[in-house]
């Protein structure tokens, strides 16, 4: 059976056996994440490159593990709309050079909140956007 997960069981069981939960960052360390428990973003955005992040739509409704960052549009928008959304950020995906954080070597990492702070004409509205990290 697929949701079977039996390979999981066993990996989880080796880890308790070997006493995983009761190491010191294991029993320390407060959950920095999981995985999302709502509704699949309409557009994904790619967080971390030594470029411009890149936009897509997310027409399958993929849920998000941490390779790419959910965007939601604040307001209601159609697939033609969302569409165009995506074209013009990845149009004007230059400008954002350098809102993000940049690391050695040029790795630029937009947090949430960076993301969320990225502004878009899409004529005749302003669009804003919510992002989970």
């Amino acid at each position: 059976e697929p949701n079977d997960h039996a390979a999981l069981r066993s990996f989880l069981a080796r880890g308790v056996a070997h006493g995983v939960p009761n190491g010191y960052v294991t029993s320390h360390r407060k959950q920095w994440w999981r995985p999302q428990t709502h509704a699949p973003p309409p557009i994904v955005a790619t967080y971390m490159a030594r470029q411009a992040p890149a936009f897509a739509l997310n027409p399958d409704g993929l849920l998000l593990l941490n390779v790419a960052h959910g965007l939601y549009p604040i307001a209601p928008l159609s697939q033609e709309r969302l569409q165009e959304l995506v074209d013009t950020l990845n149009q004007t995906r230059e400008s954002y050079r350098g809102r993000g954080r940049t690391y050695h070597g040029g790795l630029e990492k937009f947090e949430p909140k960076e993301m969320e702070r990225l502004t878009v004409d899409l004529s005749p509205d302003r669009v804003a956007l919510l992002c989970d990290g």
